[in-house]
C-alpha cells in the first residue's frame, strides 16, 4: 500500500468537514431535519415503512395520482413488459396480508396478471420458511425481497425458491421515490411527504445529498487524493471500535442488577459492526434459562410499547431491549459528549421501572 503523508491526510480530512458543514448549515436553513418521521419515532418501524410504500403504490391511495406511482415501481422492477396501465388500474393493494399461514408485508393483486408480494426487512431477521409460505399462498406471484442494501434472504426462509428479486432501499426505493417526487409537484403537500420519505431512506442507508457527494469526490479526483481516501475508508470501521471502547469506559456495558432475589444483567450493545444503532435492555445471566412465568408477566407490564419484550428460552436470554434512537441522529463527532448521558439515562429508566431493590 502506498506511503500516506499525514499531512495530505489532514489536508482532505479540513476540505472534506469544510463541505460538510456547509451542507450541514444549508439544512439547517432548509429545515430539512424538521421530519415527521423521526419526531414520531417511526424511521426503524417496518410496519410504517411498508404502509407508506403501499399508499404510494395503491392507485386508488390519498395522493390522487392514480397508477403513476405503481407504473413507477413496476419499471423500476424491469417488469413494466408484464402489465399494462388498464391492469395496473385494477390493482389492490394490502398491508398486512393476512393468510392461513402468515401475513403479506405489502400484497399487490392485479387480476389476471401476476400479483406481487413485497417482504419488507428493514432491521429484523428472516421467519423459518417465510418466504416460501408466501409461495404456497401464491404459487404464479412475484416475489420481492426489499432490504436497506439488496440482501439475500436466508435459505430457512427461501427453503430453494429460486426466482426471488432482491430490491434495496439504498438503490430501487430511493430511485423510485426520486422520480416520484419529480412528478409530484402539483400538488405540494404528496411532494413534501415523498422528500421527508425519501430523507429517511437517505439517512437509514448512509447516503449524503447528491450536491454534498459530487463536491467531495470533485475534491479527492482534481487532488488526486484516491488514494488518501481509500486508507481512510479502510481506518473506519477501526476508529468507530476506538469510540465505543471509550464510550465503555464512561459507560460500562453490563452490570448486575436484583430483582425479587434473583441477578439479572442489564446490557448495553449494537448489533451492526458499524454500531449505527444500540440498544439497552435486561438479560437473564448465562447460567440461568428460564424466568418464573409471574416474574415475566411482571416485568412485561412495566414498560410501554416502545420497548421489545422476549420471553426467554434457551440459548436467548434477552428479557427486553430498546433501541437507543438518539444514536442514530448524532454525528460521531458528539457521540462521546452525548451518548454517556443517553445510555445513563436509559439504565436509570430501567433500574427506576422495574424498583431494582
Amino acid at each position: 500500500m502506498e506511503q500516506i503523508e499525514y499531512k495530505i491526510l489532514e489536508n482532505l480530512l479540513i476540505e472534506t468537514s469544510k463541505i460538510v458543514k456547509k451542507y450541514e448549515t444549508i439544512t439547517q436553513k432548509t429545515g430539512e431535519k424538521f421530519n415527521i418521521f423521526n419526531i414520531l419515532n417511526l424511521r426503524n418501524k417496518e410496519l410504517i415503512h411498508s404502509a407508506f410504500i403501499a399508499e404510494l403504490l395503491n392507485p386508488n391511495g390519498s395522493h390522487y395520482f392514480g397508477t403513476i406511482f405503481l407504473g413507477f415501481f413496476i419499471e423500476e422492477l424491469s417488469l413494466d413488459h408484464e402489465y399494462d396501465s388498464e391492469s395496473l388500474q385494477k390493482a389492490t393493494v394490502y398491508v398486512e396480508k393476512a393468510f392461513d399461514n402468515g401475513r403479506i408485508d405489502i400484497y399487490i393483486q392485479i387480476p389476471n396478471k401476476r400479483n406481487i408480494i413485497i417482504e419488507n426487512k428493514i432491521y429484523a431477521g428472516d421467519q423459518e420458511e417465510q418466504l416460501y409460505r408466501y409461495f404456497e399462498f401464491d404459487k404464479q406471484a412475484h416475489i420481492i425481497y426489499l432490504t436497506l442494501w439488496g440482501s439475500e434472504a436466508s435459505e430457512n426462509s427461501k427453503q430453494g425458491l429460486k426466482h426471488i428479486l432482491n430490491i434495496s432501499y439504498q438503490e430501487n426505493i430511493k430511485n423510485w421515490l426520486e422520480k416520484s417526487l419529480v412528478i409530484s409537484t402539483s400538488k405540494p403537500l404528496v411532494k413534501e411527504n415523498i422528500a421527508q420519505y425519501l430523507n429517511i431512506v437517505n439517512s437509514l442507508t448512509n447516503q449524503s445529498p447528491n450536491d454534498m457527494e459530487s463536491e467531495i469526490i470533485k475534491l479527492i479526483i482534481d487532488k488526486k487524493l484516491a488514494g488518501t481516501a481509500q486508507f481512510i475508508h479502510n481506518q473506519w470501521l477501526n476508529i468507530i471500535n476506538q469510540i465505543v471502547e471509550n464510550l465503555r469506559i464512561k459507560v460500562p456495558f453490563q452490570s448486575i442488577i436484583n430483582i425479587k432475589e434473583k441477578d439479572f444483567i442489564i446490557e448495553w450493545n449494537s448489533d451492526e459492526k458499524d454500531y449505527k444503532r444500540i440498544y439497552v435492555g435486561v438479560k437473564i445471566k448465562d447460567n440461568e434459562s428460564s424466568i418464573e412465568e409471574k416474574l415475566f408477566k411482571e416485568i412485561q407490564n412495566k414498560f410501554e410499547n416502545n420497548v421489545e419484550i422476549i420471553k426467554p428460552s434457551y440459548p436467548n436470554t434477552w428479557i427486553m431491549y430498546k433501541y437507543v434512537v438518539e444514536w442514530e441522529n448524532t454525528s460521531w463527532d458528539e457521540v462521546l459528549e452525548k451518548m454517556p448521558e443517553i445510555l445513563q439515562a436509559e439504565i436509570n429508566m430501567i433500574i427506576e421501572k422495574l424498583n431494582v431493590n
